[in-house]
């Protein structure tokens, strides 16, 4: 059991991702300081978080502190909810049933883009891509 989940075993989820209001500056990276504090001092994110738990709360945060975001995001990635496996089956039953028999692969998807809600960062994907040089 413990071999299976290893990955979550030794994820380490830092402080101030749970509750970014008690969290220790000195602690976080430099990178994502200044956002940490914009948060720490905002009184309307104070309030969303009490009410929503930090899970709703960093959903709605996500625009407002990208960089806390790219950091949070695969966190909250690791944990999938029992809504999020049973849609996952659900999915699988369509596709496997409606589309069984049909060589229209577009029109099956992707199971990973039915699942997800995060949308793909299409310029950074663009940007990054490497253009076929000449022979």
């Amino acid at each position: 059991m413990s071999t299976r989940f290893k990955d979550v075993n030794d994820l380490i989820i830092p402080e101030w991702v749970l509750n970014p209001f008690l969290a220790d500056i000195q602690n976080v990276q430099p990178l994502i300081q200044e956002e940490l504090l914009e948060v720490k001092h905002n009184e309307e994110a104070k309030i969303d978080f009490k009410h929503n738990g930090y899970e709703l709360f960093w959903l709605k945060q996500k625009m407002m502190f990208p960089q806390l975001w790219k950091e949070v995001e695969l966190l909250i990635m690791a944990f999938p909810s029992t809504y999020l496996v049973e849609k996952g089956l659900s999915e699988v039953q369509q596709l496997l049933t409606k589309s069984r028999n049909k060589l229209e692969i577009c029109e099956r998807g992707d199971l990973r883009l039915m699942l997800t809600s995060i949308e793909p960062d299409i310029i950074s994907l663009a940007g990054k891509h490497q253009l076929q040089g000449s022979h």
